[in-house]
């Protein structure tokens, strides 16, 4: 289990200044259930997104087996399945290719 010292750098690293895409968020969602944070909740937070399009990402994810849902003790906890680590590997190494590097602002004036 995570401490909130380690889920503060995972929201460092996750944040950007720039809109995420939806692969992106996909691919958040994914490592940040990869890394051990299994409530739902905690992953809202730990994604940086709301409520109702964590829900709608992560019905998605269960329809295609990348995770799964498990009750214990009246609580939902989420996992990530053997396919969703393939896919999510998968997923980084597009993202990877896709992305560009950032262009430098240079001042322009006339």
């Amino acid at each position: 289990m995570q401490g909130l010292g380690e889920m503060e750098v995972d929201l460092q690293i996750l944040s950007s200044s720039k809109r995420r895409s939806k692969l992106e968020i996909y691919i958040d969602v994914l490592r940040i259930i990869e890394r051990g944070i299994h409530k739902p909740t905690r992953i809202m937070f730990a994604a940086n997104i709301s409520w109702k399009p964590l829900t709608e990402i992560l019905a998605n994810l269960e329809r295609q087996g990348l995770i799964e849902r498990k009750t214990a003790e009246n609580r939902t906890l989420i996992f990530i399945t053997e396919k969703g680590k393939r896919i999510l590997r998968t997923l980084e190494t597009i993202s990877a290719e896709l992305t560009f590097p950032k262009k430098s602002r240079r001042n322009i004036s006339n």
